[in-house]
């Protein structure tokens, strides 16, 4: 299987209006999902592989500076590429488990909730500053 026939594919099977997706993610994550078919790792280990930039990012953000805001984003954004190809691969292999679905779950869930929750805690470190 070639590059394009596995970007064919998946393409093929997503369907989505979002801006964001179509432009960004969709753009970054199937490049890296290629090299991940081919690698033959599976979509649930990419799952678990995307809370690590999540955690290294809610570290960073919870430091309440421009350039660790800025790096926690980063990992955000990475973590963000990550979720979209553990969905392309387990659409491209056609491999849907209960388990894959309430990790991806679970980790959307602790990962947005504890980004807000270091977010306030880097402002809090903001607001310890005299201007």
């Amino acid at each position: 299987m070639n590059y394009s026939n596995i970007k064919r594919t998946i393409i093929s099977q997503q369907d989505s209006n979002d801006f964001y997706f179509n432009i960004f993610t969709r753009y970054m994550s199937i490049h890296l999902t290629y090299i991940l078919i081919k690698l033959k790792i599976k979509a649930n280990q990419v799952t678990l592989f995307m809370l690590i930039p999540a955690l290294i990012g809610m570290y960073f953000i919870s430091k309440g500076t421009a350039v660790s805001y800025l790096v926690g984003g980063v990992l955000f954004v990475i973590h963000d590429i990550l979720d979209t190809c553990d969905g392309e691969i387990c659409r491209y292999n056609n491999e849907y488990s209960n388990i894959g679905a309430l990790s991806d779950s679970l980790i959307h869930f602790f990962s947005n909730f504890f980004m807000i929750y270091f977010s306030v805690i880097g402002i809090g470190y903001i607001s310890d500053f005299e201007y």
